[in-house]
């Protein structure tokens, strides 16, 4: 189970003293997962929802979103985490972002994740607003186990909420990064 995997590689190998928070988005499985504080929703709520329902709940300086495909690998969180900048930690994959550690404080300055995405695109909305407040992203070269797809291909419709994803995301910034992708013929 990937969730599991997920929650032992982050007790395994997290270095700092952490709060952990389970936001368990409308999944059919009804588990008992060991949680500081454990947030059932009864159907799939988006992922940005959840995101910021777990950001409101957290009470340290970091937030680390982590997606429950993932597992991280030793001293990740020292890794992203970054004191002497105003910089955002990531673990990128082709598919957006892993894992971030995001300073509290980023929150409260820029907001919370935009809940009209409601899987795709929340990430890169996020790192606009980052890089417009002069904000930094510091992407790593951590090496995790990334069961890719893995989630995403459990939503019904994902390429027709990709794309309406993509198409609020023009609406807001006036532009899609898919502009700027390069089409393979």
């Amino acid at each position: 189970m990937l969730t599991q995997r997920c929650l032992k590689s982050i007790e395994r190998n997290t270095a700092n003293r952490y709060q952990l928070i389970v936001i368990d988005n409308g999944s059919p499985l009804r588990m008992n997962w060991r949680a500081d504080i454990y947030c059932r929703f009864k159907e799939n709520m988006g992922v940005a929802y959840a995101w910021n329902t777990g950001i409101i709940f957290a009470k340290g300086e970091y937030v680390a979103l982590v997606n429950n495909d993932l597992e991280v690998p030793k001293d990740w969180d020292k890794t992203l985490i970054d004191k002497d900048s105003q910089g955002v930690g990531v673990i990128k994959s082709n598919e957006g972002w892993s894992c971030a550690v995001v300073p509290k404080r980023v929150f409260e300055n820029i907001g919370l994740f935009d809940e009209r995405y409601f899987a795709y695109f929340e990430d890169i909305d996020f790192e606009d607003r980052l890089k417009k407040e002069g904000l930094n992203l510091i992407q790593t070269d951590l090496k995790c186990s990334h069961a890719k797809h893995a989630t995403g291909s459990l939503l019904p419709r994902a390429n027709q909420i990709y794309n309406e994803s993509e198409r609020k995301y023009r609406e807001k910034f006036g532009y899609s990064p898919l502009d700027k992708a390069v089409k393979v013929f």
